[in-house]
């Protein structure tokens, strides 16, 4: 059985779950191999893909013909399909994460996908062509999803939909239609897999999919990665945070990200009222707020041995978003014993009980300095934490998850 997973990276989120799947696919035997675009591992096993000339503009040799569609194209005229997508849907720069279904890469005739038995999907936007890639494939796809973007035309969420939509409408209405006419096409088996119980309720309800069976298949975490590596006065020490100091950690490639809720957070520590308290946060950018709290920023911490020193620092892991698919940072901070407190998003119905931590009641300020305050107030046991994270997302027992799938498609 030849497996293939195609992901827009082997890096970021859903990326390093692709990579995860992957490895662990290696460690059981089978024949795995990743298709990407951006390559950051140093694994054999991860294959670059080339780009085409598809929705690409090529400038004719003949000097006065390509003056003349120069001209033209300046003013709007000989774009590509792809580039009169992206004209149309550049008043969303720097309000919400937009993606196309379109790109310049052509992967159903890529030697590795004719090859394989089953393609595996996880994060494809901007990188797999639906109109040339699903017409034109017959195989079996386990396609893992990471987000809303399925139901969507660019966007990824609702919550940015709701807010945004109204200035792309016609044009959001018509890349969805794009993704419908390409799946319609689709002549092979296609089965979804949710990462989370709120995520499989969304994707049934998605007219495109509904009729594929869907399956849960929660992420996983390397627990021989994401360990206590050092005891937690050692790990405040490397930090420079006082050693008797509560301290709460919060995770996001960009700290000023609305939807990882950053300033919630701050607002709710700040009405703890406390001096011996420290706020540690990993990821880019600058605070969303000023604030008097003693705040650490580490930047982003791209080595999983930093970020496993970086969650053993911590008291208690804060997840205050108010959108997520399966978040990671939740399972790599229990990995290294440390309890959570988190908005109920996405995720957070699977992974968060007494043993482990606080899911609030909402997404407030108030919901969420009431789920500190009640963490603050229990007790937690860190072996008990890492050893069950162990138990329900070991990297073998969700391949072995995806696995029994795989074989299902090839019946």
């Amino acid at each position: 059985m030849k497996i293939l997973h195609i992901s827009y990276s082997d890096n970021n989120g859903a990326g390093l779950c692709a990579l995860r799947i992957h490895k662990s696919m290696l460690d059981a035997g089978v024949d795995s191999k990743i298709l990407v675009a951006n390559k950051s591992s140093n694994l054999p096993s991860v294959f670059v893909a080339e780009e085409s000339d598809l929705n690409r503009y090529s400038p004719p040799k003949n000097k006065l013909l390509r003056k003349t569609k120069k001209l033209l194209r300046k003013r709007g005229n000989c774009l590509t399909t792809l580039e009169r997508y992206q004209i149309k849907t550049a008043c969303l720069e720097g309000k919400a994460f937009y993606t196309f279904p379109l790109s310049h890469f052509r992967l159903d005739k890529h030697p590795l996908v004719e090859e394989a038995d089953v393609l595996h999907l996880h994060w494809v936007a901007n990188y797999v062509d639906y109109p040339t890639f699903f017409p034109n494939i017959d195989k079996p796809i386990v396609w893992t999803f990471h987000d809303e973007n399925i139901g969507m035309g660019v966007f990824h969420y609702q919550r940015d939909k709701a807010k945004y939509g109204h200035l792309c409408k016609d044009t959001e209405e018509e890349i969805f239609g794009v993704k419908q006419q390409a799946l319609k096409e689709f002549h092979g088996k296609l089965r979804v897999i949710a990462i989370s119980n709120q995520m499989q309720r969304y994707l049934s309800n998605i007219p495109i999919i509904c009729n594929c069976p869907i399956t849960v298949i929660n992420n996983s975490v390397d627990s021989s990665v994401f360990r206590p590596v050092v005891d937690k006065e050692t790990a405040k020490q490397v930090f420079g945070i006082p050693k008797h100091n509560l301290v709460f950690a919060f995770c996001s490639v960009s700290l000023k990200d609305e939807r990882k809720g950053l300033k919630e957070l701050i607002a709710a520590l700040e009405r703890l009222n406390r001096e011996d308290m420290t706020l540690i946060c990993a990821g880019g950018g600058n605070l969303p707020v000023e604030t008097k709290l003693n705040v650490i920023q580490t930047g982003v911490l791209g080595n999983e041995r930093l970020l496993s020193l970086f969650y053993s620092c911590a008291d208690y892991f804060v997840m205050p978003s108010f959108q997520e698919a399966f978040a990671q940072t939740p399972l790599e901070a229990m990995a290294c014993g440390v309890p959570v407190v988190a908005f109920p998003c996405s995720g957070t119905e699977e992974l968060i009980a007494k043993i482990n931590g606080v899911r609030c009641d909402d997404f407030t300020v108030n919901s969420l300095y009431n789920g500190i305050k009640c963490a603050m107030d229990s007790q937690y046991n860190s072996k008990e934490i890492r050893q069950d994270m162990i138990d329900r997302f070991s990297p073998e027992k969700i391949a072995s998850q995806y696995l029994d799938n795989y074989k299902e498609m090839l019946d």
